[in-house]
């Protein structure tokens, strides 16, 4: 893996020098190891460079065991009632057709918080981080299309792509599913992207076995992540060591 820094923000006066972090697999290094030390896949455009992976506040489920929460069970029953059929396709045999490339528009520009072009859902596919697709259909008509990283020992639950017309927790329950569906192929972890803000929490609350990456390693302390979750959107151009202990 080749790791290298981007310079970014800076606060002389408190000796405070940010630095994005950026990774490429070498060697045919598989995303899980990538994956295991903090880093996502980056999709955002405005580098050339392929393939890249930024170092970030990264969450994961453990899953062996994968216990059931209280919420994961209430989740799971209010879709009891309906006849889903689960499928994962490899990148290579997936048939990608214009109705599921609008499938996935519509439902980015209605509930992601900022667009998604064509050019980027493509991008998306192209890159080497995805290896698989999870469908569940309802009664044969796709209900949610998942985008996933597939390795021996974890997952990545990358985009989920849902019916905008199903009235009920379905991103819940496809990410409860798909945790699920892990851990019966004995998949340790099902890594599921950044932890900021508080829109991030229910991923903490739904979830008992959930870790996350500080920068240096990986933490089970629950009560610290939510703190920094409700304090994301107000913090001052300093680092968190110098923060935490004024």
């Amino acid at each position: 893996m080749r790791v290298f820094r981007s310079e970014m923000a800076h606060n002389y006066a408190e000796y405070s020098f940010g630095y994005t972090v950026y990774a490429k697999a070498e060697g045919g290094e598989l995303p899980e190891h990538l994956l295991r030390k903090g880093f996502l896949p980056y999709t955002g455009g405005q580098i050339e460079e392929e393939d890249l992976y930024y170092l970030a506040r990264s969450l994961r489920i453990g899953l062996q065991p994968f216990p059931l929460s209280s919420e994961n069970r209430r989740t799971l029953r209010k879709f009891e009632d309906f006849n889903i059929e689960e499928k994962i396709y490899s990148k290579a045999d997936y048939l990608w057709t214009a109705e599921i490339n609008a499938f996935c528009l519509d439902y980015a520009q209605e509930r992601f918080s900022s667009p998604l072009s064509k050019e980027r859902l493509q991008s998306i596919r192209e890159h080497a981080h995805l290896s698989h697709y999870l469908e569940f259909r309802r009664d044969g008509q796709l209900m949610a299309l998942i985008f996933l990283s597939c390795s021996e020992k974890a997952w990545h639950y990358w985009f989920a792509f849902l019916d905008l017309k199903i009235e009920r927790p379905l991103g819940k329950w496809a990410m409860t599913r798909t945790a699920q569906i892990a851990s019966d192929q004995d998949v340790e972890f099902l890594y599921v992207g950044t932890c900021y803000g508080t829109h991030s929490l229910y991923k903490v609350r739904d979830f008992g076995t959930t870790s996350f990456f500080d920068g240096t390693q990986w933490l089970t302390d629950k009560k610290l992540l939510k703190n920094w979750c409700k304090t994301d959107t107000n913090v001052s151009l300093s680092d968190r060591l110098k923060r935490d202990t004024s």
